[in-house]
């Protein structure tokens, strides 16, 4: 089972990187679209009763994140990722300036 797990984990993670950002939002929001229209089966999988579970105001709270958790953990994800290429950008400006200005030797007329 283990073994399993890790090649499926291996498996997605290559497919995943090649997939585009707008096919993932789209799958992620057919799994929570899956989810929500058809709260009875997502019930059983758990095997829960539905007719005592659609009472519970508790597990409509539950039921909805674990509805909307896909999208917004692939929205989160982009995000992440939008960051760390920002900060990576800002690194590579700074030092393009510094090596602009070693460069340029108007700063060395000044000293003489």
């Amino acid at each position: 089972m283990n073994k399993w797990f890790k090649n499926l984990i291996s498996y997605s993670e290559f497919h995943c990187n090649k997939m585009p950002n707008w096919l993932k939002v789209i799958f992620a929001a057919m799994i929570s679209g899956a989810i929500l229209l058809n709260p009875k089966s997502f019930v059983e999988l758990l095997d829960l009763n539905f007719e005592d579970v659609k009472t519970l105001n508790s597990f409509w709270t539950i039921f909805t994140l674990i509805a909307s958790a896909p999208v917004a953990f692939i929205i989160w994800h982009f995000r992440d990722q939008n960051i760390s290429q920002q900060i990576e950008n800002a690194r590579k400006d700074t030092n393009l300036k510094e090596f602009q200005k070693l460069e340029n030797p108007d700063w060395l007329i000044t000293f003489e």
